[in-house]
């Protein structure tokens, strides 16, 4: 099978509908796009990996990474990962054909109802009914599903007996409506048999190898690129990889997009191009998003004063648990499989636990039991060493990632609520976060405080995510960025209204937007959501083609072609 994108000399000067970047946002709006018939080109920042292209070694990662700060820039221009260093949070986001998808757990949970009930979220989104249709399109499209062994697992046994403990502390609290927290097993956008998904791909079934982080080798991961891409192309859809959109602006009623090409292999720039359109989506995430606006505000187009403002790091934190009173496996082996383990080591992460640690609704956590990548296994005893304790570290050189202690290692990723008070600034041509006093959010101290007091009682200790420690900078790491096109009812409150229409700065009503421009990814969310971000997204996304079909006279369907040819995950 050929690969999904196109040669950059077959790219036309101008289409109906432009989508600049191809994350869960901009893989729906291909897909609906050019289902309803409209000529879509889809413009991708880095470059299309495939099925077998993915590495989980020291040197095949660190080739695969780009480290951007205010004065250091490490790595090619379309690696893989793209650690954004801040002040105070760095951000670390996938780049590449299907972005954060394919790099991320697959986690596909839905928020509690609450979350879209706060003021901050515009009404509509939640009274119309739309938004529940495009969470049922999304889980759809997706293929999400649970692990059908994800109870078997020794990392969700390991997850309950979490939950034994912490329910012990549960019957003290006072005025809770909840049930004492309980493990659960998490949904995920994972195929566990071969099948043929909605857009006529040929998956493969997952191995539960647990490396959905580095990207899924196997062809089992449902990325944007097998599912709502896949689907675009179909349907006629142009898709170009390492192109870099750096200009918008309008002239003579139309959206005009430049950029730099680059090559696939090395990301070194070949030249530039523009194309031209009636209809521009921004899906470049909240660092590419809001950084396209910033430069096409630099140029005379008006926007809202809250333009990179309302940044969440959704209360992202990574935390380990050595020394569980039983093994746990959760360090991934990866595909082809770097060593055997009696029993599997699962996907990535396969359950949760939530629970309300305070009297408010944004005080609720979740809990979840993640994997290991291989070299966090092997940098361990360096982290024990930093520690003080040479003894420790010695017994993981000797026994290995699989063998000895660490396979009683758990590892936990939180997620949780904060006040989204964060910033993107732009510095040096490139935004960077900034956000004092970010370690002061409550729900940071608030999970260390339950997973100490949790981990003690079981006889293990706790270890906080290496990043944290002074001597590696000691800043945190959200995986989950939120916001700096956030939504809002008037452009006084946010950049786009409920359908990610862009508000226009220079009219005088408070609701006019820009016509043919929309942002749909994870920089029009508001709030943190308390949940992984990847089905939210998707299903706003959903949401505002419903609204965009209706409002231009357009239709479309979201059945799958069954008489299409059938193409395979390695395309």
């Amino acid at each position: 099978m050929s690969r999904l994108t196109k040669p950059h000399e077959e790219m036309e000067s101008a289409y109906d509908a432009v989508i600049i970047g191809s994350g869960y946002g901009g893989g729906v709006a291909a897909s609906r796009l050019s289902r309803m018939g409209l000529r879509v080109c889809v413009l991708e920042k880095g470059r299309q990996w495939r099925p077998g292209e993915f590495s989980n070694t020291i040197p095949g990662l660190w080739d695969r990474s780009r480290v951007d700060g205010r004065y250091l820039r490490l790595g090619k221009p379309n690696a893989l990962f793209d650690m954004r260093l801040g002040k105070q949070v760095h951000i670390l986001t996938g780049s590449g054909l299907g972005e954060g998808s394919l790099v991320n757990a697959g986690l596909a949970v839905r928020p509690d109802s609450w979350v879209f009930e706060q003021p901050e979220w515009p009404d509509e989104l939640a009274d119309d009914g739309h938004l529940q249709t495009g969470f049922e399109r999304a889980t759809k499209m997706l293929g999400v599903s649970l692990c059908p062994v994800g109870a078997d697992l020794l990392k969700f046994k390991a997850l309950q007996r979490c939950a034994e403990e912490l329910a012990k502390d549960f019957g003290s609290k006072v005025n809770r409506d909840e049930m004492p927290p309980e493990a659960e097993l998490l949904p995920s956008a994972i195929s566990y048999q071969p099948h043929i998904n909605e857009a006529r791909v040929v998956q493969n079934a997952c191995t539960l190898c647990g490396d959905c982080w580095t990207g899924c080798n196997v062809g089992a991961k449902n990325t944007v690129v097998v599912t709502y891409l896949a689907d675009a192309e179909l349907h006629g859809a142009s898709i170009f990889s390492s192109i870099n959109v750096d200009d918008l602006h309008r002239q003579a009623g139309k959206w005009q997009i430049g950029f730099e090409r680059r090559d696939e292999e090395s990301g070194k720039t070949l030249g530039r191009g523009k194309v031209k359109a009636d209809l521009v989506v921004l899906a470049a995430g909240v660092l590419g998003s809001t950084e396209i606006l910033m430069r096409a505000r630099e140029k005379g187009l008006a926007f809202s004063d809250q333009l990179g403002k309302g940044i969440s790091a959704n209360g992202d934190d990574l935390a380990f648990g050595h020394d569980m009173p039983e093994k746990v496996n959760a360090i991934a082996v990866g595909y082809p499989a770097r060593a055997r383990t009696k029993q599997p080591v699962g996907p990535n992460c396969v359950g949760m636990i939530g629970w309300q640690e305070g009297e408010k609704k944004k005080d609720r956590i979740s809990l979840q039991a993640g994997t290991m990548l291989p070299v966090m296994a092997m940098l361990a005893p360096l982290k024990s060493l930093m520690c003080l304790r040479p003894l420790r570290a010695l017994k993981i050189l000797f026994s290995g990632a699989y063998k000895g202690i660490l396979t009683k290692t758990a590892c936990f990723y939180i997620v949780g609520h904060d006040d989204a008070g964060g910033e993107l600034v732009m510095q040096r041509g490139k935004v960077f976060l900034h956000w004092p006093d970010v370690e002061k959010q409550p729900v940071y101290e608030r999970a260390r405080q339950v997973l100490e007091k949790m981990l003690e009682r079981m006889g293990a200790d706790y270890m906080q995510n290496p990043m944290r420690d002074r001597i590696l900078g000691g800043r945190l790491v959200t995986v989950h960025p939120l916001g700096g096109c956030r939504m809002g009812k008037t452009i006084a409150e946010g950049v786009v209204d409920d359908q990610g229409r862009v508000f226009d700065g220079a009219a005088s009503s408070q609701k006019a937007v820009h016509d043919g421009l929309y942002v749909m990814d994870g920089s029009v969310i508001p709030t943190s959501l308390g949940a992984n971000p990847l089905l939210t997204i998707s299903a706003i996304a959903e949401r505002a083609m419903i609204l965009l079909a209706r409002q231009r006279g357009l239709s479309f369907d979201v059945e799958p072609q069954k008489d299409a040819p059938l193409r395979d995950a390695f395309m």
